[in-house]
């Protein structure tokens, strides 16, 4: 359910080609993708970030690989200021429950435009 709740949500931009971008080109950088296409939850329970393996931490294991997720809760505050300083939103749901409603409630206003 982690890739479900941290990449199909309300709160998540979904990038559509732009028609003046090269072939196979995002209208937006890398890194600004990584934070918008993600949502992260539950960065105040230790007992959430190990049962999904720190993955809570989406938009860092994105924009970090490599790095080890015992370091996610060290750099989403780092990440969550130069984002805040560059003015892209960084979405964080308080829960995996509050997470899994906002992903409902995508699916729901989805279904009702009658769109995939």
């Amino acid at each position: 359910w982690n890739f479900e709740v941290s990449h199909i949500s309300e709160h998540t931009f979904f990038p559509t080609m732009h028609k003046a971008a090269k072939d196979g080109e995002l209208p937006i950088t890398w890194a600004k993708a990584q934070v918008l296409t993600g949502v992260e939850y539950g960065h105040q329970n230790a007992l959430t970030t190990f049962m999904c393996g720190a993955l809570n931490y989406q938009i860092v294991h994105h924009l970090f690989p490599s790095v080890s997720q015992y370091h996610y809760p060290a750099l989403a505050p780092i990440v969550m200021e130069v984002c805040e300083k560059h003015n892209v939103p960084f979405r964080v749901e308080p829960s995996f429950a509050a997470a899994f409603k906002a992903h409902l409630k995508h699916l729901y206003n989805m279904g009702r435009k009658g769109q995939p």
